[in-house]
C-alpha cells in the first residue's frame, strides 16, 4: 500500500484500518450487507473516501480517474484517512485487556522464560490464577508492564525519536507526523518518503 495514492477495495475493516494508517483514500466498490455498511458511512462521512458500486465500473474508473487529477482533493482526504488511522491499536487493545484481567485480580506470570517477554520451551506460560490458559485453551503470557511514569498514550511523540528524525533532516513538522505514527526511525522515514510532497 505503501507505494498507491488511493485503495479501490470492498468496505472490508482490515483494508480500511491500513489505507487509513497509509492515510490512502478509499473507493470503495461493494460491502458485506449487515456487516460492513457503516464501514462506507465512516469513510464517506469522514471526508476519506467515497463509494461507487462495483456493478458500474465505468463510474469507478471514472472517479479513480476524477480523484487522480485533483492533487488537492487526493490531500484533503489523504489527511482526513490519516487523522482516522490507528496505527497503535492491536496494541491498545491489547493493553486493555491485560489491563482488565489484571483488574480482575488475574495475575499474569511467565513460566520457564530465560528472558522478558520470551514464551518458556514449547511456547507455554501460564497464569497465576485461572489455570494457565484463557478459558480456550490458549497459553496467557504476561504482557510487558509499563515502568514508573503514564504510560505512552496513541499520537504522543517520543522525544529520542523526533530528534534522530530531524538530524536527518525533516523539518519538525513532518518529524513530528511521522513520529506520532511509527515506533522506530526506519517506519517513520519509510512513512515520510510515502508521503512526500
Amino acid at each position: 500500500m505503501t507505494a498507491a495514492d488511493c485503495l479501490v477495495t470492498k468496505a472490508g475493516p482490515g483494508s480500511i484500518a491500513e489505507a487509513m494508517i497509509k492515510g490512502l483514500p478509499c473507493l470503495l466498490t461493494a460491502f458485506v450487507p449487515g456487516q460492513e455498511e457503516g464501514n462506507i458511512t465512516y469513510v464517506t462521512d469522514n471526508g476519506a473516501g467515497a463509494f461507487v458500486p462495483d456493478e458500474e465500473p465505468e463510474k469507478v474508473a471514472d472517479k479513480v480517474a476524477e480523484w487522480l487529477s485533483d492533487p488537492e482533493l487526493m490531500l484533503k482526504m489523504s489527511t482526513a484517512a490519516q487523522r482516522l488511522g490507528r496505527p497503535d491499536a492491536a496494541l491498545d487493545i491489547t493493553r486493555r485487556m491485560c489491563d482488565t484481567l489484571l483488574d480482575l485480580g488475574i495475575e499474569l506470570e511467565e513460566v520457564g522464560a530465560s528472558a522478558p517477554g520470551e514464551l518458556a520451551e514449547g511456547g507455554k506460560a501460564e497464569a497465576a490464577k485461572g489455570g494457565g490458559s484463557d478459558g480456550g485453551g490458549y497459553p496467557v503470557q504476561q504482557p510487558p508492564r509499563p515502568g514508573p511514569g503514564p504510560e505512552p498514550s496513541a499520537g504522543v511523540v517520543d522525544d529520542e525519536l523526533l530528534q534522530s528524525l530531524q538530524s536527518l533532516g525533516f523539518s519538525r513538522q513532518d518529524a513530528e507526523a511521522a513520529a506520532k505514527r511509527s515506533p522506530t526511525v526506519e517506519a517513520a522515514v519509510e512513512w515520510l518518503e510515502a508521503h512526500e510532497s
